[in-house]
């Protein structure tokens, strides 16, 4: 549905946020290349209301989404919490926070508004791709030989947004750069692109290695497209589920993948490939930088 959407009233209780994603999932239709981004976040702020105000005390909570075409808004509506607001956490690997560091990570924009006593939680995201970015055709598609000399450029810049956390990667071959000499699969997004994901098989199922998307074109839905493609993909060539290793608590690596569908996987359950994974980035020193999990999506 493009234009106005309608909003909802729900019921201050945890079941309700099945609703709300239902909701979310109705006013932009299956297909909306923004509705994985939005119909998460929906369900975070609806879950921070939740418990987090009078909503879950025998209160309702609104929602509202509406498609403009170029971009998407959705508002949460709290009954309000004797005037503490959501924020995010100054500490971005505070155990704390987690739904609202989620939003910070998928949304283009977001924040909060008062409404008398209430709180209001607004957030933007990148409607059609094509059109937000100025007719480039973000849909995901196989690398080129003529695509491989820029992606290590963007594994670059997507490192950079680490630095703030104090996480500075070892001196070495880019991911990307790996990938590319073990003839990998990778898909990109953009002609030229912007972003990519680069996967292989290990323990018989699909790996994915890395997702990094440029930081000129970050908070547009493109990992999110890119990630989407990985399963799609996966799933249509019989793999049991996509597996992956990233850091646990940064906003835009574990959460992330956790709000689309991931888990931790329990080291019993580690093949040897995984184990070897592991080993080495180990040997490397990236868990010297933070805590690391594996992740799987069941297919």
């Amino acid at each position: 549905m493009n234009g106005a959407g309608v909003g909802v009233t729900l019921p201050g209780l945890e079941c309700a946020a099945g609703l709300a994603r239902a909701y979310v999932r109705d006013v932009l239709g299956a297909g909306h290349p923004a509705l994985d981004d939005v119909r998460t976040c929906v369900n975070e702020a609806f879950a921070n209301a939740v418990e987090h105000t009078a909503s879950g005390r025998g209160g309702r909570v609104e929602v509202s989404v509406v498609d403009e075409g170029v971009r998407v808004r959705a508002e949460v509506a709290d009954d309000g919490a004797g005037g503490a607001r959501p924020r995010l956490c100054d500490d971005l690997l505070a155990e704390n926070g987690r739904g609202m560091r989620i939003i910070d990570a998928l949304a283009s924009e977001w924040g909060v508004r008062a409404d008398g006593v209430r709180s209001v939680v607004w957030m933007r995201f990148a409607g059609t791709g094509r059109t937000y970015d100025r007719g480039m055709d973000l849909e995901p598609r196989p690398a080129r030989p003529e695509d491989w000399p820029v992606l290590p450029g963007i594994e670059q810049s997507g490192d950079a947004l680490f630095t703030p956390l104090g996480i500075v990667f070892p001196p070495g071959p880019m991911v990307v750069e790996m990938m590319i000499e073990k003839r990998a699969e990778i898909l990109v997004a953009g002609d030229p692109p912007v972003g990519f994901a680069a996967v292989e098989e290990v323990d018989g199922a699909v790996h994915l290695e890395q997702i990094s998307v440029h930081t000129d074109h970050v908070r547009k839905g493109i990992g999110g497209r890119l990630l989407k493609e990985v399963l799609r993909r996966a799933a249509e060539a019989g793999s049991p589920g996509v597996s992956l290793l990233t850091f646990r608590d940064v906003p835009w690596n574990g959460p992330w993948y956790a709000a689309h569908g991931f888990e931790e996987l329990p080291r019993e359950r580690w093949g040897l490939g995984l184990r070897a994974h592991w080993d080495a980035e180990v040997g490397a020193g990236l868990h010297e930088l933070g805590p690391r999990v594996v992740m799987w999506a069941e297919l």
